[in-house]
């Protein structure tokens, strides 16, 4: 499928290195919109694309179909619904971040274990997810079965006098 707009930027840092995909992202919004199709058996117009590219602003099917009613889609049924909440959104954004992690070699710098900082909090990484670049974490002494998940970008190194507290 071939989409005919151009003037798309990927974000970058300053160093001009792309930065993870996120569902706004208009390339994770049309690999989404891709995959609904595939999934849906429908076929859509260029417009139904574009519209339904603009309205996935959440993962929620009731919520775009609401959005697209309001771009004009006479065909929003409890049957749309159940298809736009079918995970092809996280799909899309998972898929697309596990090619970010391989194509900038991306390689996580703690493993389980390990006492981190997250959001001006010490936690422990009980879970490592290295094809999507991201850790899960839990307060020091919860269960370890019980944890957040979150980019490791948002994830630092404790000051060895926090380590010994």
């Amino acid at each position: 499928m071939t989409w005919s707009r151009t003037d798309e930027q990927v974000r970058t840092d300053a160093n001009g290195i792309m930065l993870r995909p996120i569902t706004t992202d208009v390339f994770v919004r049309r690999r989404a919109v891709e995959l609904f199709e595939a999934s849906s058996g429908r076929k859509l117009t260029h417009t139904d694309r574009e519209d339904l590219v603009v309205c996935i602003d959440a993962d929620d099917g009731f919520e775009i179909a609401k959005a697209l009613e309001h771009r004009g889609w006479c065909d929003v049924d409890a049957y749309l619904v159940d298809e736009l909440d079918q995970g092809f959104i996280r799909e899309a954004l998972d898929e697309l971040t596990e090619q970010w992690v391989r194509a900038l070699g991306v390689k996580l710098s703690f493993s389980c274990g390990d006492a981190v900082r997250y959001r001006g909090i010490a936690r422990t990484i009980v879970k490592v997810f290295p094809d999507h670049a991201r850790y899960g974490l839990n307060a020091p002494g919860h269960d370890s079965n019980t944890y957040t998940v979150v980019s490791a970008e948002d994830v630092s190194a404790l000051e060895p006098m926090e380590v010994e507290q």
